[in-house]
């Protein structure tokens, strides 16, 4: 059976104003399977930026992902896109045993 694989995540999250984006970027992009990271910031309040981070990879670790994200003292408001898809080569290689 072909695995299923994270490929691109797009995620609205509320961040310190005190954590620096070049920062919070390059952490996420240390993120197994991620390589290509960018965020946007959209809103900026006193102490909080809204952004949306757009990650891209051939086989994103989500929860990896998520943890770094918390670590740097984000809030995850909401995954607005994903795009996945199967990685058939495990699948054949199966299949030739």
């Amino acid at each position: 059976m072909a695995e299923a694989k994270i490929r691109k995540l797009v995620i609205d999250s509320l961040k310190p104003r005190e954590i620096s984006l070049v920062d919070l970027s390059k952490a996420l992009c240390e993120v197994y399977g991620a390589d290509n990271v960018s965020i946007v910031v959209n809103e900026v309040d006193a102490n909080t930026e809204t952004v949306t981070i757009t990650v891209e990879g051939d086989d994103i670790d989500f929860e990896d992902l998520i943890e770094t994200i918390s670590e740097y003292g984000c809030a995850i408001r909401s995954v607005d896109a994903i795009e996945v898809y199967k990685d058939k080569s495990k699948s054949k290689n199966l299949n030739n045993m």
